[in-house]
């Protein structure tokens, strides 16, 4: 599985959802700036591939950029969808 994590309260929602078991050989696309040096390195611990985007994406933006997301043919891209109107 791979997931591409635009913001910090998206990164905060996968940590809080996915568990241990999820993360263990998925791939994680984070927004620069989204981790810190900690973040990253518990992922990665948990068995996650971490990859750093060149540049920050907006969700206007992501879907698109899906596409550019190198990844195994078949494989799913989940992507951080912005917070549902109140």
């Amino acid at each position: 599985m791979n997931y591409l994590i635009l913001t910090r309260a998206g990164l905060d929602d996968f940590a809080a959802h996915a568990g241990a078991t999820v993360r263990t050989g998925v791939t994680v696309h984070l927004n620069p700036g989204v981790a810190g040096a900690d973040d990253i390195a518990a992922l990665r611990a948990a068995g996650a591939t971490v990859e750093l985007l060149e540049m920050a994406l907006t969700y206007a933006e992501a879907a698109e950029a899906a596409f550019a997301i190198p990844r195994p043919a078949g494989a799913t891209l989940w992507i951080e969808a912005p917070p549902a109107p109140r």
